[in-house]
């Protein structure tokens, strides 16, 4: 399985904006599943001028709570391991099957991805992914799942600051001052938040290195 490393570098001169008393900034990862980035995979105060962040393709899949803006999210159920080309049943009893290879080709659309059969009543679907050496929550479907659900998790991820979201607050959109980090071809990659015009202390932009 690809282990990957993002290095997330601040300027000090950054830090006194992003660390204020009473308006404390989270440094926020987020990992890209299908088209979305839906939920904070990691996101709290705990920075400094060199961060790592260290992710495997490791996914879990479980069935969680209904999808809202800001919420946390929540399991539901005891989530079970998954890999790409797999298949995980949720019983009618509310309990995940241990999952298994896809039985066939028209069950899975894509080789890099892997399914969910609910065979329960409607549920949202979460994802698992591993970061820092723990599993958290990547992805929750925002409608609920009846049937069957492909997910594709991609090695992408959004980094920006936020004093409202943190580690598994769902979002409904990109931060407006965001980048985007795509690990393609790559094992490792390293970004930079610094100061974005000298007349305006405070104003950041992200540099990739």
């Amino acid at each position: 399985m690809g282990e990957f490393i993002l290095n997330v570098e601040i300027d000090d001169i950054m830090m006194p904006y992003l660390k204020q008393t009473g308006n404390m900034y989270n440094l926020c990862v987020a990992k890209k599943v299908g088209t979305d980035y839906n939920v904070v995979w990691s996101g709290n105060t705990q920075y400094l001028a060199k961060n790592k962040f260290q992710f495997e393709e490791q996914y879990q899949v479980f069935g969680g709570n209904k999808f809202g803006s800001g919420a946390l999210v929540e399991a539901q159920t005891e989530p079970v391991n998954i890999a790409f080309g797999e298949v995980a049943v949720l019983q009618d009893t509310g309990v995940f099957q241990p999952a298994k290879d896809a039985d066939n080709k028209k069950e899975l659309v894509d080789s890099a991805s892997f399914a969910v059969n609910n065979d329960y009543q409607a549920i949202c679907i979460g994802v698992n992914g591993k970061i820092n050496g723990k599993f958290l929550p990547i992805y929750l479907s925002r409608q609920l799942v009846t049937g069957s659900i492909e997910l594709q998790p991609k090695v992408e991820v959004m980094v920006w600051f936020s004093n409202k979201e943190r580690t598994s607050s769902m979002i409904m959109k990109a931060a407006a001052l965001s980048t985007t980090v795509d690990f393609t071809g790559h094992t490792t990659r390293t970004i930079r938040y610094t100061q974005a015009d000298p007349d305006h202390p405070g104003k950041g932009k992200w540099i990739k290195l």
